[in-house]
């Protein structure tokens, strides 16, 4: 089992921190290591990550992370970094010949997550989505910004950040298909570049699945005040 880590964006909403996104640090450890931290908790020590703004001081990173940790890190550049990050996954398309888990740089999660994920039944051609379905006062999201999920069953009707009705949030982490590459490929054909795009594209062909997670504890690291939240949950142990 392969990890395919999304890392090639500016993150504009910590921008005024001028570090890329994914070497912000929390505990004097970076966003990318908290969560390649946690995947090698899962059990996988194969990743691929994505990078593009400022490739060098992250690859760098990487290679210090590799070592601590023990595991295989590649790295691919992808040099449109500034459009979509279906583009970034897109990029990746050679490397994920099987299926593989997909993750984004800055949401970190706790270990039992994608431990539980890993256990689902998945058919060959589907694209599974962890969601967090409590919708209602929760204190880690950032409702302006998280993508909302509505779903039936276990089948996704539809996803964005500006759907209306929606039951679920978007973690972030996917057990996916390299079909989710062909639904990328049709998306940009028509127009959007974002991982949701090519969602919406196997959302159609009925591809597109969730699992539910019984307890999730996760944070999307988008901005100062939930890189504050985030460092309160890593010192009080509960990503642990």
């Amino acid at each position: 089992m392969n990890c395919l880590i999304i890392a090639a964006g500016k993150g504009s909403r910590l921008s005024e921190l001028n570090i890329p996104k994914p070497l912000v640090t929390i505990n004097e450890l970076p966003l990318i290591a908290h969560v390649i931290h946690n995947v090698v908790l899962a059990g996988i020590t194969n990743f691929t990550v994505i990078v593009g703004y400022e490739r060098e001081k992250i690859e760098g990173e990487l290679r210090l992370i590799a070592q601590r940790e023990g595991v295989s890190i590649e790295t691919i550049f992808n040099p449109d970094w500034k459009q979509g990050n279906g583009l970034s996954v897109l990029a990746a398309k050679k490397s994920m010949t099987d299926s593989f888990i997909l993750l984004m740089s800055d949401h970190i999660f706790h270990a039992n997550m994608l431990a539980e994920l890993l256990t689902v039944n998945k058919g060959e051609q589907e694209t599974i989505l962890a969601i967090d379905t409590k919708i209602k006062d929760n204190p880690l999201i950032d409702i302006e910004d998280v993508t909302r999920v509505e779903y039936m069953n276990d089948k996704i009707i539809h996803i964005g950040k500006h759907i209306k009705k929606y039951n679920a949030f978007d973690t972030g982490i996917f057990y996916s298909s390299p079909l989710l590459f062909d639904a990328l490929e049709e998306s940009i054909n028509q127009g959007d570049t974002s991982l949701s795009g090519g969602m919406s594209i196997l959302i159609k062909s009925g591809f597109a699945k969730v699992y539910p997670l019984k307890d999730a504890l996760w944070i999307d690291v988008d901005t100062s005040e939930m890189l504050q939240k985030a460092t309160q949950i890593i010192n009080n142990g509960s990503f642990d």
